[in-house]
């Protein structure tokens, strides 16, 4: 009794050895017996995220031969992953054809994958593949940072993440260390510290200062190969520490009796006027500091969203010099300089000239006349 193995042509003899005969020859064909194994195969060498590869499930009979004929050559065979920390997509059931089912799967999250073959009836399932999938080639910029409201004055830290396809890390290789770019694309406000900064192991970090108040939005970007990342946008806004005063008004001259504001605003570090906090309503003093001019209504006033207003009034010809200060903190504003002028002064400078006429000689009976009305 023979059992088929291997499937194809098979002639068969019978022979003797003493004495020495042989038979005629028998011949048949071994072929395929029903399914009994599925074979999985493919590459198992580290598959890069992005990256696609064939994964082949093979319907065999108890001897290893290929199911090529029949119900069972066209099985349903569905491959799953069934274990790993790594993904790959792709993964579902195809139809067998002759024997044989083939699927492209794409590596996704970096990590080891092991996968499996199987079918429902007859209940069959493969040996396991295993390889890892790595990071690809950098394909994407994510730029993360935080969104809240950034005073002026304070910093934070942008991160530029460099992934592939899959959105994975790409933290070896030549593209691991890219140059990335930080850079402002859009917004009223500014941060200072923006530049270029080389990753490592794939990841980019700048850190960026709050200016001018306002709206603003960063990107990163790589030249090779061209990338730009997601925008991030945030609001600069003022910072509750108030570092300096800016007193301002006219210098134009000011007439004895008449009236003009000062304006002491106080600002934090990048100049945006401290609307808020504590410091927002500082109590301002406005003093006379040079000038033998003078003028009445010098004093303190609290500010109001950071800006301080007084009048003052012309009451002595001459240059005035006028500072603003506080106390807690001590600040001290710029100058302002005007001059006082007298009204009287003013009017006289504009007075219409009276010709005067050619002298006139008078008689003696002239003369007399008005010495007598004299008298």
């Amino acid at each position: 009794e023979v059992t088929g193995g291997t499937a194809g042509p098979v002639t068969l003899q019978a022979s003797t050895t003493a004495p020495a005969l042989t038979s005629n020859t028998l011949s048949f064909t071994v072929i395929h017996g029903a399914a009994a194994a599925l074979v999985l195969s493919g590459a198992t060498t580290d598959l890069p995220g992005g990256t696609a590869r064939t994964l082949t499930a093979t319907i065999q009979d108890a001897a290893g031969n290929t199911v090529t004929s029949g119900a069972q050559s066209t099985l349903a065979v569905t491959f799953a992953q069934v274990g790993g920390a790594g993904t790959v997509t792709g993964l579902g059931s195809v139809s067998a054809v002759a024997g044989v089912a083939t699927l492209a799967v794409t590596g996704g999250t970096a990590g080891p994958v092991t996968l499996q073959a199987s079918t429902t009836a007859p209940a069959l399932s493969s040996n396991t593949l295993s390889f890892t999938v790595v990071a690809g080639a950098v394909a994407e910029i994510v730029l993360s940072g935080l969104t809240t409201d950034l005073a002026a004055g304070s910093s934070r830290t942008l991160t530029a993440t460099l992934r592939d396809a899959a959105g994975n890390t790409v933290t070896s290789g030549p593209q691991s260390t890219l140059a990335v770019t930080f850079a402002q694309t859009g917004g009223t406000g500014t941060v200072t510290g923006l530049g270029t900064v080389s990753a490592t192991a794939g990841v980019a970090t700048l850190e960026v200062t709050g200016g001018t108040a306002g709206p603003v939005t960063l990107q990163a970007s790589t030249t090779s190969p061209a990338l730009t990342s997601n925008p991030l946008s945030f609001t600069v806004v003022p910072s509750e520490t108030a570092t300096q005063i800016v007193l301002s008004g006219l210098a134009t001259d000011l007439t004895v009796g008449s009236s003009r504001t000062l304006t002491a605003t106080l600002q934090d570090a990048a100049g945006n006027t401290v609307t808020s906090g504590p410091h927002s309503t500082l109590s301002i003093t406005f003093a006379q500091t040079a000038g033998d001019g003078a003028v009445t209504g010098l004093g303190s006033v609290s500010a109001v969203a950071g800006v301080a207003t007084l009048d003052v009034t012309g009451s002595a010809a001459g240059s005035v010099t006028v500072r603003a200060t506080t106390t807690s903190p001590d600040l001290t504003s710029n100058t302002l300089t005007f001059t006082v002028v007298a009204e009287e002064a003013l009017r006289l400078a504009f007075l219409p000239l009276t010709p005067v006429g050619p002298p006139q000689v008078m008689g003696l009976s002239q003369a007399r006349s008005r010495y007598s009305m004299r008298r």
